[in-house]
């Protein structure tokens, strides 16, 4: 197929190349080896005949000219041309192909609606005491949305982040030896822990806090001791936060953690190899509902204000 298909040019001027070559090599190398240049040109005329002779048609029709010498560094410069279009056109392809095969294996991070996670419970020390050791148990219900990577790579360390009012708080995912980063693999689910609301009533927690510290150690230095550790926090009930939201590292004692009030946030959740970052703007409820979902996905279309947000609710068991 390729001989049906080569220009009769270059297959002429292959074999005009082929014959000067195999006359430069048996006729003309022998004779500089062999004669003095003074009888060179007299011993060379007959070979040179029979050459001319043998490419007649080409010579007759189209005589060896300064013409020719150009065309054929033409040639030259348009296959060298040629060469350079056809490797940058190759390597134009390769790295669009790369450039597609990124963009179709790259993570891809969004909010679960449709995932219901189990629910549990999470006691804090509403403060804890050092010297001596005591702590006081309150139990919070923790609001918790599932992030999923439709993706198809692993979407690597992972960060939370609570946005309100132009002030960022980094906050944690559920587990414990992954509370700042976490990897979600390609078409699974992690969840991020957004915020706890109290399940108790402060008032009554308030007042079994003295009443039990009474009991615990009495009228000892030691009872003073705990007293002014809690007095520093919680002068009166309205000082135990309805609203928390855990650190980077964590759920600390409540008065370690960060206090929220109700009003507008936004979730970013950004990752080392997802561009641009995942946002969802939330709105932080006055009062929980029944089941202690204390936030709602924010729906900026305005068509339904707020829609349930995806939470995992921790409940008492």
């Amino acid at each position: 197929m390729s001989n049906l298909t080569t220009n009769p040019k270059d297959a002429v001027d292959k074999i005009m190349m082929n014959n000067i070559g195999k006359f430069m090599n048996e006729t003309i190398r022998p004779l500089i080896n062999s004669t003095p240049l003074t009888t060179m040109s007299n011993q060379t005329n007959a070979p040179l005949k029979n050459f001319k002779a043998t490419n007649n048609d080409r010579t007759a029709n189209s005589p060896i000219t300064s013409s020719d010498s150009g065309s054929h560094e033409l040639d030259w410069s348009l296959l060298v041309m040629q060469f350079v279009i056809s490797g940058l056109a190759a390597g134009g392809a390769l790295l669009g192909s790369n450039i597609a095969l990124d963009w179709y294996r790259k993570p891809s991070l969004s909010i679960d609606i449709g995932k219901l996670p189990k629910s549990a419970q999470i006691d804090l020390d509403l403060y804890k005491v050092d010297n001596p050791v005591y702590g006081f148990k309150v139990q919070y219900i923790v609001n918790r949305i599932s992030i999923r990577n439709s993706g198809k790579n692993a979407a690597r360390n992972c960060k939370g982040i609570i946005k309100i009012n132009e002030t960022e708080e980094k906050i944690c995912w559920y587990l414990p030896n992954e509370r700042y980063k976490m990897t979600i693999n390609a078409d699974s689910i992690e969840y991020l822990d957004i915020c706890a609301v109290l399940n108790e009533d402060p008032e009554l927690i308030f007042k079994n806090l003295y009443n039990k510290v009474e009991k615990e150690f009495g009228n000892s230095s030691e009872a003073k001791t705990v007293k002014n550790s809690i007095e520093k926090s919680y002068k009166n009930y309205k000082d135990i936060p309805a609203i928390i939201s855990p650190t980077e590292h964590g759920w600390l004692a409540v008065n370690l953690n960060r206090r929220l009030d109700p009003g507008i946030a936004t979730i970013v959740v950004t990752a080392e190899n997802v561009k641009p970052s995942l946002k969802e703007d939330i709105v932080i409820l006055n009062s929980p509902k029944d089941n202690g979902t204390i936030i709602e996905l924010s729906i900026k279309n305005r068509t339904r204000r707020h829609s349930l947000f995806n939470l995992n609710l921790v409940h008492r068991g």
